[in-house]
């Protein structure tokens, strides 16, 4: 039964990729710097590779980062059967059950992965690479930042208004 409300649910992240039009590489849904002011960014994200089987990802840190003096200082992953993560200062790695093909995951909407980077700027430069049994099948160079904050179209009127 769980197994089949994972596939169901992998399966609706296809479709929604899909549609979305997904490129490979990390998608950060949302960012916070915890606690406000310490360089202490934590990312919640989903992410993008295949179509491929693949049951391990292991996010690294570009050399200039960790030149820079960035720092992974935690990993997290979605409550859901089989997935587990491990981390260093300059390596994130990823455990899920085989899923694949696949294009995007975790599988459920809301069900983000999650890494803590110590990091100046809030912006940092890494390497995905997915394996399959620990055999490489997809490498990627990409990067982790906050998404873009929406605004809200504003007019002088608007704007005076609030005063």
């Amino acid at each position: 039964m769980k197994f089949t409300m994972i596939f169901t649910a992998s399966l609706l992240v296809l479709l929604v990729a899909a549609l979305a039009g997904a490129t490979p590489g990390i998608q950060v849904v949302g960012c916070e710097e915890i606690p406000p002011g310490s360089d202490q960014w934590f990312y919640e994200y989903f992410v993008c590779g295949g179509p491929f089987s693949a049951n391990d990802l292991h996010i690294a840190l570009s050399q200039e980062e960790i030149d820079q003096g960035s720092q992974i200082v935690g990993c997290s992953v979605p409550d859901m059967p089989g997935y587990t993560c491990a981390f260093d200062a300059t390596t994130a790695s990823y455990y899920f059950p085989t899923i694949g093909p696949f294009t995007c995951i975790p599988g459920e909407d809301g069900m983000w992965l999650g890494i803590t980077i110590l990091t100046p700027d809030g912006f940092t430069i890494v390497t995905e690479s997915w394996t399959l049994d620990g055999v490489p099948v997809g490498v990627y160079g990409t990067s982790i930042t906050c998404p873009p904050v929406p605004t809200e179209k504003s007019t002088w009127g608007v704007i005076k208004s609030m005063y």
